[in-house]
């Protein structure tokens, strides 16, 4: 069963991310996201619709346009595979979904209701990261109506689970987010974080509540400093180099909303 459930997942993510990428792309573009055809950045052939087919089309045209030949960025299969995966992890912990999320109900042994809410979160984060990959930039016109809908959603969930008290974990923990990014963005006059990452930290303080975001935070440094300082070692980048942290943020979130209570359990065992 959940063989089957993975492969429709892993379908289902090649497409969201294909949509990702149309979506991304257009609006730093100023293009509108439900008009026209997908076209060749290069020469401006509108794209067939076998040439769409995410990560499929692009291995069989070799990563260059039918048309003119030019390479076609490989920021698109990256995303596509991506969410693909990101899609396909929640399987191997579902039982984690259900406690951070509280909402029952099960279909052939699956909990539906879970699965959808962190399909739908993680949906918001990869169009951040590829946003951030691609252009080093967060867009409000994501992170604030992104901001409104999680927060509904957390106050629903909070509702549904007679306890609306527990949405005050979840704004506490945006302000949180907000408030560290804020005191770096001063200290650094801007140098470090840019102003998308302090919507962002709300953003996923609401995503993840309190204590997580604290574990988000922590990760996505120990990520940032993973990738970069290889970089740093053999020249290839310097300290001051501009990275777009927001992709080390969403990374980390991702991690801690299939994993976080497992981590944080892990490491309260070794203090204790």
């Amino acid at each position: 069963m959940h063989i089957m459930l993975e492969l429709v997942l892993f379908i289902l993510g090649l497409a969201v991310g294909s949509f990702i990428n149309a979506l991304v792309y257009r609006w730093q573009n100023q293009k509108s996201i439900i008009k026209g055809r997908s076209q060749c950045p290069t020469c401006q052939h509108q794209i067939n619709w076998f040439d769409l087919i995410p990560l499929f089309s692009y291995c069989l045209l070799r990563g260059h346009c039918r048309v003119c030949r030019k390479p076609i960025s490989w920021h698109y299969p990256l995303i596509e595979l991506l969410t693909g995966v990101v899609f396909v992890l929640p399987i191997v912990n579902l039982g984690a979904l259900v406690q951070r999320f509280g909402v029952q109900g099960l279909v052939y042994g699956v909990p539906i209701a879970p699965l959808a809410i962190y399909l739908f979160f993680s949906s918001i984060l990869i169009a951040i990261f590829a946003y951030d990959l691609r252009y080093m930039l967060i867009p409000d016109r994501l992170t604030l109506p992104a901001i409104i809908i999680v927060f509904i959603v957390q106050f629903g969930l909070s509702v549904t689970a007679g306890d609306v008290a527990k949405i005050w974990y979840f704004v506490g923990a945006g302000m949180l987010g907000l408030i560290f990014f804020l005191l770096q963005f001063l200290i650094s006059r801007g140098t470090w974080i840019g102003g998308g990452d302090l919507r962002l930290g709300m953003l996923i303080g609401l995503m993840v509540g309190w204590p997580d975001i604290i574990l988000a935070l922590f990760l996505a440094y120990i990520i940032g400093t993973v990738i970069i300082l290889p970089l740093v070692l053999v020249g290839r980048a310097k300290l001051k180099t501009a990275v777009p942290f927001g992709v080390f943020l969403v990374s980390a979130t991702i991690v801690v909303l299939i994993w976080g209570t497992s981590i944080r359990t892990w490491y309260w065992g070794l203090l204790m």
